[in-house]
């Protein structure tokens, strides 16, 4: 994964490391990053796959200097940004919950981290057909690499998909939007359903087994255990991930659909606020990722205020949505159902 002199320069997959002049370099493209966050990624890389400790880190980082773990934590997300790094997915930093971070170099096989991005691309656009392709391709990097804790999470996460969106459909039938709506057709507990939830749930047993705390594999559990019903196992895995990445926004979104299925619709309002901001803030890096939730998530945001009864906050939020996405429909209408009130 990685070669080079750690004193100098230092090759991580196609990213180029010049510690001197705190510079990534990738195809032609230079990114300048601060000395610290260079300084991160040439400590992690003096044993790559080795987690290192937040308080090691710290010492090494800013000797004799005390600071807190925000700092720490928003080295790692520039870290993360300057690679193109989704920490959904991630190729090189991992956050080992309760421990600290590593450089991931057990997936040293170029091909698997390959099938794995793409899988990841196919997988965020949420279409039966882009589904089915993401698990082909997850099913290839595990074929590579069976312990590939990504990719079983990741394989895991679309057999999640498939029950709850397409499986079970009439002829004609939309496909299922939330979870809610899958748990209210009772897809889960039909023979098809509960089969495809078996297989994604030991595909995260898998995952877990290896790594008991790949905030990836608790995100897909978190999934798995809300389809069954299980509420509070799947909010403590949610949470848990969580503590790994902060930054989830996967995982935000879906402890929102528990909040909200169990009434508390303020914390939900609140998880998905935050979800759409970290989106926003790493848009133009993720954007494969990120476009197909974006301006949904912000109309879908709209909607809830709008429920509330707060016309203000619905407005804001549907203007929101337009200044990026112009012509997306259902915040166009939402906000012509809202009218200004004119001034007296």
């Amino acid at each position: 994964m990685m070669s080079g002199t750690l004193t100098d320069t230092l090759t991580v997959q196609e990213w180029l490391a010049d510690y001197r002049a705190c510079r990534l370099t990738r195809s032609g493209e230079t990114r300048k990053v601060e000395p610290k966050v260079i300084g991160l990624l040439f400590l992690l890389a003096r044993e790559p796959g080795r987690v290192f400790s937040r308080d090691e880190i710290l010492h090494a980082l800013w000797p004799g200097v005390t600071v807190d773990a925000d700092t720490l934590s928003r080295c790692v997300f520039k870290l993360r940004r300057a690679l193109d790094d989704n920490p959904e997915a991630p190729r090189f930093i991992e956050t080992v919950s309760r421990r600290g971070y590593r450089l991931m170099a057990a997936a040293g096989d170029r091909e698997a981290d390959i099938l794995k991005r793409r899988a990841d691309e196919h997988y965020f656009q949420f279409t039966q057909s882009e589904n089915e392709a993401a698990i082909i391709l997850y099913e290839r990097a595990l074929a590579r690499n069976g312990r590939d804790t990504v990719a079983l999470a990741g394989l895991a996460n679309a057999f999640a998909q498939r029950a709850i969106r397409w499986l079970n459909l009439k002829p004609g039938d939309a496909p299922r939007r939330t979870m809610q709506e899958a748990l209210e057709s009772g897809v889960f507990v039909s023979p098809e359903g509960g089969k495809v939830l078996n297989e994604a749930h030991a595909l995260c047993d898998r995952a877990l087994s290896i790594e008991p705390e790949s905030a990836q594999a608790l995100k897909a559990m978190g999934l798995v255990l809300t389809a069954l019903g299980r509420f509070a196992d799947a909010r403590q895995c949610y949470e848990t991930a969580l503590k790994c990445d902060p930054d989830a926004w996967g995982v935000l979104i879906n402890l929102a659909d528990i909040e909200g299925m169990e009434g508390f619709a303020a914390k939900a309002l609140d998880l998905l606020e935050r979800a759409f901001e970290i989106m926003s803030a790493d848009y133009d890096r993720q954007s494969a990722l990120i476009r197909p939730w974006h301006a949904a998530l912000g109309a879908l945001i709209a909607d809830r205020y709008r429920q509330a009864g707060d016309k203000e906050g619905a407005r804001r939020w549907y203007r929101r949505v337009l200044e990026h996405s112009p012509l997306h429909e259902d915040a166009l209408r939402g906000l012509a159902e809202i009218p200004d009130v004119p001034e007296r």
